[in-house]
């Protein structure tokens, strides 16, 4: 009888050993779940978000203020697209709303599988003085990219950007934009940040602001 008794011990205790390893496989194939490209996304930006400096290196003589440009901004993140294995594209769209042209900036940010957009808009200034159709394209693509990424980035110049400045002066209007022309000339802040003195939904444009 004591045999057998001891026979079935062993028994139910290989028994319970089995569940209990069982179990633990289970949590352990559980706990090891691997991290999704989305999730290493995620916590790469929010370390560029968290531990970026970019300088402010250009100058603006009129505002009297320093501020970063779109080439500051992609010097300081290259580092970390290395480091991180991540890649950073822009696309650019010009559309145009009201019979106003504008250029619709989005900046990608990848890693493997994963994506995170943004986007951001400028105005094309056709009436700039001094500049050709291209040369307004151009630095509304340049303007839209660098709020773009920017905002991806949180990075933030404040509301006295200077890059965002009419360095020539303002009107007596002081509300109608650079051209002076019903506000259909580039306001005090861009499109980015609003144009004319009460911003993108201000009255910039044709005294209503350019609307949402």
């Amino acid at each position: 009888m004591n045999e057998i008794r001891n026979t079935n011990t062993i028994t139910n205790t290989n028994r319970i050993d089995k569940e209990i390893r069982t179990m633990n496989e289970k949590m352990n194939k559980t706990e090891e779940k691997p991290i999704t490209d989305y999730e290493k996304l995620r916590e790469g930006l929010k370390r560029i978000q968290t531990t970026i400096k970019s300088a402010k290196t250009k100058y603006n003589s009129f505002s009297k203020y320093y501020y970063r440009s779109l080439e500051d901004i992609l010097a300081a993140v290259k580092p970390y697209l290395e480091s991180m294995r991540m890649t950073m594209i822009f696309e650019n769209e010009i559309k145009v709303d009201s019979g106003i042209p504008y250029v619709n900036a989005t900046v990608t940010l990848t890693y493997g599988t994963a994506s995170i957009s943004t986007s951001a808009q400028a105005i094309i200034d056709m009436h700039g003085k001094g500049k050709s159709p291209e040369q307004a394209t151009g630095s509304a693509i340049t303007y839209a990219r660098k709020y773009a990424i920017a905002g991806l980035l949180l990075l933030d110049d404040g509301d006295g950007d200077p890059d965002a400045c009419d360095n020539r002066g303002y009107n007596n209007n002081n509300n109608n934009g650079k051209s002076g022309n019903n506000g259909n000339g580039n306001g005090n802040k861009g499109y980015g940040n609003g144009y004319g003195n009460n911003g993108y939904n201000g009255n910039g444009y044709n005294g209503n602001g350019y609307n949402r």
